[in-house]
């Protein structure tokens, strides 16, 4: 495929993604008192998205529960295919807060970028 044309899908393909959502990157920092102290730091938000619950054969490599999470709470999102993603990100869509599971490499269609999420 084309540069150009991939180029165009990842204009088109916007329009898909109906939601916002905002990221968030933890990191710590040192309190008044010398204490460790966590906070998140914005990368960006009102971010074009599309949340939906992922399917169970898009789980290979996550593990089924964590903390007491069950499968209904993993989900799957597609942002726009620059995004600054990481693993361990927070991700909020319409006030619901999700952790970044994993960031999805393998068989895209580079047209998104996707990620696994779970919802905290």
């Amino acid at each position: 495929m084309s540069i150009d044309l991939l180029s165009l899908f990842r204009q088109s393909a916007v329009r898909y993604l109906t939601e916002r959502c905002t990221i968030e990157r933890e990191s710590k920092t040192t309190g008044t008192y010398g204490e460790q102290t966590r906070v998140w730091t914005l990368i960006a938000q009102a971010v074009p998205c599309r949340l939906v619950i992922a399917r169970r054969s898009e789980l290979s490599g996550v593990e089924t529960v964590i903390d007491g999470e069950t499968m209904a709470s993993f989900y799957r999102i597609a942002l726009p295919h620059n995004t600054t993603l990481s693993p361990d990100d927070r991700i909020t869509v319409n006030g619901a807060v999700y952790g970044v599971v994993r960031i999805e490499s393998e068989l895209t269609d580079r047209v998104f970028l996707s990620a696994i999420l779970a919802r905290r």
